[in-house]
């Protein structure tokens, strides 16, 4: 558990086997799984932050994820690669420039 007891003098570029232990403790509010030595508290606030619960998504996306079929099991191997091809996407906003030197820009307060 060299993850929650971190030493700067441990060089991990020549350590054979770095394990931070499998995530099997649920948190009691949002039933999130958390690491053995993982702070509560620190997914919801113990309950306070409270998420709604995610749409279903659009067809075909929905019969692609869950189905059974070639086309459902070819899109489920290769979805990081589709996942991929949108990391690039460009998009364009009007930009208000706020006062400051600024590093980062806000899309519809979103982005």
């Amino acid at each position: 558990m060299k993850a929650f007891s971190y030493n700067p003098e441990t060089d991990f570029e020549f350590e054979n086997n770095i394990s931070v232990g499998s995530m099997d403790n649920e948190c009691t509010y949002c039933q999130a799984l958390k690491y053995k030595n993982e702070p509560t508290g620190l997914c919801c606030a113990n309950g306070k932050i409270k998420l709604p619960v995610p749409k279903s998504p659009v067809e075909p996306l929905l019969s692609y994820l869950i189905g059974n079929t070639f086309d459902s099991k070819e899109f489920k191997n290769n979805i990081r690669n589709y996942i991929s091809c949108f990391q690039m996407t460009s998009f364009g906003s009007n930009r208000k420039k706020e006062p400051g030197y600024n590093t980062t820009f806000r899309i519809q307060e979103q982005i």
